[in-house]
């Protein structure tokens, strides 16, 4: 297995709002399923300026985790 993406209903949330719109930056895209997409990208080790598309598997799970981190 790549990850654990921790919550299902996160990672869904986090992967449809970096794929929902094409050529946004991940902190862009982020705004709709996180309150503060910048932190939880950081603290996922992710620059922010990155595209939904050039994530792997591991960093998606990743950023799954710190987004449901932030929501707690």
């Amino acid at each position: 297995p790549a990850g654990d993406p921790g919550d299902a209903r996160v990672f869904r949330a986090v992967v449809r709002a970096l794929f929902a719109q094409r050529r946004k930056t991940a902190r862009n895209a982020l705004r709709a399923a996180c309150p503060e997409p910048e932190a939880a990208l950081t603290e996922a080790g992710l620059a922010p300026d990155r595209r939904g598309e050039t994530f792997t598997l591991a960093e998606l799970c990743a950023l799954s985790r710190a987004v449901a981190a932030r929501a707690r």
